[in-house]
């Protein structure tokens, strides 16, 4: 008989925790996000070489802007240099355009060579969506040097897999009389 009365008194404790489960489950709250991530980008210098004749500077001023500042050691006639520099570029927007502005001096040629992949969590489509377009960049003057699709599948800006690496080169034209060059590069839609 006791095991009977125990018997229907786990019965019972089992029924009624079956229904305070039945009653919080019909009290659920379902609650449902939608939204969509801000596009940022990130461009970085990565490594810099350049003409020794040539004092240079790269400076990151900002999440998407590089300050390259050359300035020319000796006097006389401009000899023709080259600097090259390799940009780390990341994304999470579906486009982004590569822009470079001279804000002093100018006739500087702008080449934007092949990007390689950091890493697994670049994008596939990011290298075949890649394009470039050599450029003369005058004082004051926005050219696009160049554009793409989405870069960063995911991580951080400082993650170091999920970037296009940009190898830059810029050369100095042997007529130019300009012994200072500072050329903004920004990366954006």
């Amino acid at each position: 008989m006791k095991s009977n009365l125990k018997m229907k008194a786990a019965m019972i404790l089992a029924l009624g925790f079956l229904g305070v489960l039945t009653a919080s489950a019909q009290n659920t709250l379902q609650v449902s996000m939608t939204g969509r991530v801000v596009p940022a980008y990130s461009l970085e210098p990565v490594a810099v070489v350049g003409d020794p004749n040539y004092l240079i500077s790269v400076q990151r001023l900002g999440q998407d802007k590089v300050l390259i500042h050359l300035h020319r050691q000796a006097s006389g006639p401009a000899a023709e240099g080259t600097v090259r520099l390799v940009l780390a570029l990341r994304t999470n927007a579906e486009t982004y355009r590569l822009r470079a502005t001279s804000v002093e001096g100018s006739g500087l040629l702008i080449r934007v060579g092949e990007p390689q992949a950091s890493g697994n969590f670049v994008a596939p489509a990011a290298l075949a969506s890649f394009s470039a377009q050599p450029s003369t960049v005058l004082e004051g003057q926005e050219h696009v040097i160049a554009s793409g699709s989405r870069i960063s599948l995911r991580g951080k800006f400082t993650s170091l897999n999920n970037a296009l690496l940009v190898p830059v080169e810029l050369r100095l034209a042997s007529s130019e009389s300009s012994s200072s060059y500072q050329i903004l590069v920004t990366m954006g839609s």
